[in-house]
């Protein structure tokens, strides 16, 4: 995400120094929050500016299929209204020396809201990439951390992986996890062991179920949690067959 982040916040930093210089900068008698007492080309391009913040936004979540206005109404809250965005935005660019937004203003939001509304309106007369990046590259960058996805489960496999080299680091040895079960019509009892060279097999887990591949994956999950909770003790190591005497001959 921080990667994408900056995919909006360096364009803008170029634009601002390149597009206003130290001498354009916004007087600081103005109060950006207050905008009946602006300039009226700062009106003008707030007002454009946000409407068309508004107009992209949406468009935007209608590309992306999300069109009923609950799922509408709750992404424009917790982007723009909330002002969480944007807010990171302007502090990242440099945006707030600009327009001299202190952020122990009482309307610090609401003047980081104007300034950006403002900037995205001149963009979209001067710069049409930047004006893009800052509209539907910031919905790109900050949708998904209202929807946040699932990691995706392990497979057995992994699992099995994990278990081998947790059990390796317990005992300082590698083991090798094998697998067996045994079916009824109704049932299926699954079992994971650890085997080790010169050494007893040793039983990790059994589980009963009624179907193969379920509690095959509970019993890798729960393998493996038992193993981090709790150490498994080293199996008993095989005696070493003695040689049988010789025979003597009658």
């Amino acid at each position: 995400m921080a990667r994408h982040l900056t995919q909006i916040i360096q364009p803008l930093k170029q634009y601002l120094s390149a597009r206003f210089v130290k001498q354009w900068r916004l007087a600081k008698t103005y109060d950006i929050a207050d905008l009946s007492n602006l300039p009226a080309p700062l009106y003008i391009a707030q007002m454009r500016g946000e409407a068309l913040l508004k107009l992209t936004f949406f468009e935007c979540l209608e590309q992306k299929q999300i069109a009923d206005p609950q799922s509408q109404q709750y992404a424009w809250q917790q982007l723009i209204q909330s002002n969480r965005c944007l807010n990171e935005i302007a502090e990242k660019s440099g945006l707030l020396a600009f327009f001299h937004i202190s952020t122990e203003h009482a309307d610090y939001k609401l003047q980081c809201f104007n300034a950006y509304c403002i900037v995205l309106w001149d963009a979209a007369l001067n710069n049409n990439k930047l004006k893009d990046n800052l509209t539907f590259g910031l919905v790109n960058h900050y949708l998904p951390t209202l929807y946040p996805t699932k990691s995706k489960e392990k497979t057995p496999q992994q699992l099995k992986k994990e278990i081998a080299k947790l059990l390796g680091e317990q005992w300082q040895l590698k083991p090798e996890i094998k697998e067996s079960f045994s079916t009824t019509a109704e049932s299926v009892t699954f079992s994971l062991t650890a085997k080790l060279k010169g050494y007893s097999t040793y039983t990790l887990i059994t589980l009963n179920g009624k179907r193969l591949n379920i509690t095959k994956n509970k019993a890798y999950k729960a393998c493996l949690k038992q193993l981090q909770n709790e150490k498994a003790p080293l199996p008993n190591a095989l005696s070493a067959l003695k040689k049988q005497a010789p025979t003597p001959l009658v």
